[in-house]
């Protein structure tokens, strides 16, 4: 998916009017950043670590944010309506429980990712401060000023302690649109009525109720 059709969708959900097709998309979308997202968490505190992944994975993180709470925002009231008016084969129903195990797994690699972060400490600000800084010049080799080197040492607990409040406020927001979509969804069957022909009974169901039927057909052949 191009990055211009990406955009027009979550433009479209942000107001509510994506279709099914569209919310699909949507949805395969998400799964992509979370699988990407999920690829680049691995690679925290190995060989592989560096200050740029560490921005990438921040940077994925808020735009996988940003479409989940677009696709929530267009969910929802799809959802309520389907709700007053049940429609058992909507296909907006479907890609809504794909889109809750979406955001439950990206959970799960927030969290991984925190726990990996707060264990393997690189500040993005005390890195960026490092960086351009101006370069000494009574040594070839690239240094870092005294009072730079000074401030970026006094700073770097608090940088860290920063990024991990704000991921710790992303993963409150992700946590806080998945219960709204799982209480939403909850509701949607639970007040949905089906058509008890059409009510699809899975096969170990079906056995067991055989089972039971052919234990009482037993039991009163045996005292007739």
């Amino acid at each position: 998916m191009s990055l211009k059709s990406s955009c027009s969708l979550r433009r479209e959900a942000y107001h509510g009017v994506v279709n099914s097709g569209q919310l699909s998309k949507l949805v395969h979308e998400i799964n992509h950043m979370v699988a990407s997202y999920k690829n680049m968490v691995q690679s925290v505190g190995t060989h592989s670590d560096s200050v740029h992944l560490r921005e990438d994975l921040q940077h994925l993180k808020e735009q996988c944010l940003r479409t989940c709470d677009s696709a929530k925002n267009c969910i929802l009231p799809q959802l309520k309506s389907e709700t007053r008016e049940p429609c058992h084969s909507s296909e907006f129903t479907k890609h809504a429980n794909q889109f809750i195990g979406s955001v439950n797994l990206f959970i799960i690699e927030m969290r991984r990712c925190k726990s990996l972060c707060s264990r393997f400490v690189i500040s993005l600000d005390s890195h960026a401060a490092a960086t351009t800084a101006p370069e000494s010049s009574t040594n070839a080799s690239s240094t870092i000023p005294a009072d730079v080197s000074r401030c970026s040492s006094d700073s770097y607990q608090n940088c860290s302690s920063l990024e991990m409040e704000k991921f710790s406020r992303d993963l409150a927001e992700a946590e806080a649109i998945l219960e709204t979509l799982e209480n939403a969804i909850t509701i949607h069957f639970s007040t949905s009525k089906i058509d008890p022909d059409k009510h699809v009974v899975n096969t170990k169901s079906r056995r067991r109720s055989w089972r039971i039927g052919k234990l009482f057909a037993n039991f009163k052949t045996s005292y007739a």
